[in-house]
């Protein structure tokens, strides 16, 4: 669920589809009781989980994230997963 909600953020919803993702993003991290470890467990495989097959328009060995999460460096993606945490432990949308 969270590669889907990358993918939405990388370009695969208009933007006006996507206003409430952040939302969403806090409704894992509450399903996730709080615990910001396991919250950004799931980031974290989320950014780097890759399809063996083709599904819909995401191509064998693709990224599920999407185009912009494929081309980030390994220190971006980190750095993405601890805003994340921060912002999540202000415990507001």
């Amino acid at each position: 669920m969270a590669a889907a909600l990358f993918r939405m953020l990388s370009g695969a919803l208009p933007p006006w589809a996507i206003e409430n993702v952040p939302g969403l993003f806090r409704s894992m991290f509450v399903a996730c009781n709080g615990d910001s470890a396991a919250f950004c467990k799931i980031l974290s495989l989320a950014v780097d989980i890759r399809l063996r097959g083709s599904y819909g328009g995401v191509n064998a060995g693709e990224k599920m994230a999407g185009p912009f999460i494929e081309t980030l460096s390994d220190s971006s993606k980190k750095k993405l997963v601890v805003q994340s945490e921060e912002s999540a432990l202000k415990n507001d949308t």
